[in-house]
């Protein structure tokens, strides 16, 4: 591919018949950008001169050949064949360019790993292969994350296809070196997704999703979403009392936020962001106690689910976030609890029930059925008074 040569700009009006007696009968000027795209190539110098000079020819062939699409024109063939030339000619460069460049994902250097749970004084204790099961197994979702840039699954998914097309065509740009560098100029110089790489505008993941992926935090950068509780009362890393009115998760909408409990024994807390902010954001992949949602108002904890796609939080899990909870003043008779938020409808219980049928589904009927309902904009879910007290 590096030997790939593009025709200069006289050549390339000799292949159309645009010299000599050709030139005369010919006046056409529906080529004249590539011609002046051919010309600004001719006297490119510097490799990042002349990757912007093919990018220049790429986008001039693709606009002629979409505006004369399904005619019969003579300058076909030479016009696709440029093209090609083009496009391989580019991607030449940008392997010379970019040779061992990797990426500039959000990699966290010697990421948590888990360590031995401490005594603890609240719930049961978690040692062996309790420790094993809680928050250790990778989830497909949480796999995604661990390549060269943390995508979310949507948005790896369709990379990882994108970028096999191209490594198949001999490309050998790592994954985040491609994403960052050959995606995006592919992308800008054919939207419609026809002649390179075969991505569209339309479809492909946004340019922040793409340059940033998913959030994995240092521990520095976590500290700004530590909770703190005080005799049964839940304020922000400000001191403020927490309130998530104002944050939305994808799966339960506005009013609710994500929540992990570490094994370093915090409670953490942010608006979920689908592809750049996720459970596993917290603490870079690694595992957790527990993973789910919460809604607190005001300070004060109102709903509480153990739903999260990355770390699949079982009862076990969960039963150690209500622990968690109870050991710091919560009254977990004041917080409706749904043990299985993936079974529909959801079902609602007073959390002290859910933690005394060992944070499953307690055999009493149900608080809440079908949940709060999910809010469309900013603004407190829907709360059962009574029973309930505020």
């Amino acid at each position: 591919m590096a030997d790939i040569k593009v025709p200069t700009k006289s050549e390339f009006k000799s292949l159309t018949g645009r010299t000599g007696m050709g030139k005369v009968f010919k006046r056409k000027s529906d080529l004249d950008a590539i011609f002046s795209a051919l010309e600004k190539h001719d006297h490119a110098s510097g490799m990042d001169a002349q990757i912007s000079a093919l990018r220049a020819v790429r986008r001039a062939c693709i606009q002629w050949v979409t505006a004369t699409f399904g005619t019969n024109r003579a300058s076909s063939g030479a016009v696709n064949q440029l093209l090609t030339q083009s496009n391989q000619r580019f991607l030449a460069l940008m392997e010379a360019r970019y040779a061992g460049s990797q990426s500039s994902s959000s990699q966290v250097p010697g990421a948590n790993k888990i360590t031995a749970v401490p005594n603890l004084p609240f719930g049961k204790e978690l040692t062996g292969s309790d420790v094993k099961r809680t928050g250790n197994a990778l989830q497909a979702g949480l796999a995604a994350e661990r390549g060269d840039r943390h995508w979310g699954p949507h948005v790896h998914n369709k990379m990882k296809a994108l970028y096999d097309r191209y490594a198949a065509t001999g490309g050998s740009l790592s994954m985040g070196a491609w994403a960052d560098h050959v995606f995006p100029a592919n992308l800008q110089d054919d939207p419609g997704g026809m002649y390179l790489g075969g991505a569209n505008q339309a479809s492909a993941p946004s340019a922040r999703e793409i340059s940033e992926g998913v959030k994995y935090c240092t521990k520095e950068e976590r500290a700004a979403y530590k909770l703190d509780i005080t005799a049964g009362v839940v304020d922000d890393v400000d001191g403020d009392p927490y309130d998530t009115a104002g944050r939305e998760t994808h799966f339960s909408g506005f009013g609710w936020a994500i929540f992990v409990l570490g094994f370093d024994n915090i409670l953490y807390s942010n608006t979920h962001l689908v592809n750049l902010f996720h459970h596993s954001s917290f603490f870079a992949g690694e595992p957790v106690q527990c993973g789910g949602e919460i809604c607190c108002i005001g300070g004060k904890v109102r709903y509480l689910t153990p739903k999260t796609g990355h770390y699949r939080s079982g009862k076990q899990n969960f039963y150690r976030m209500l622990s968690f909870l109870s050991y710091h003043g919560v009254d977990l008779n004041n917080v409706l609890a749904c043990p299985e938020p993936h079974v529909s409808p959801m079902k609602f219980w007073r959390a002290a029930d859910v933690f005394s049928a060992n944070g499953g589904a307690p055999s009493t009927p149900p608080v809440q059925t079908g949940g709060p309902g999910k809010l469309q904009n900013a603004g407190v879910p829907q709360w059962p008074v009574p029973p309930m007290a505020l």
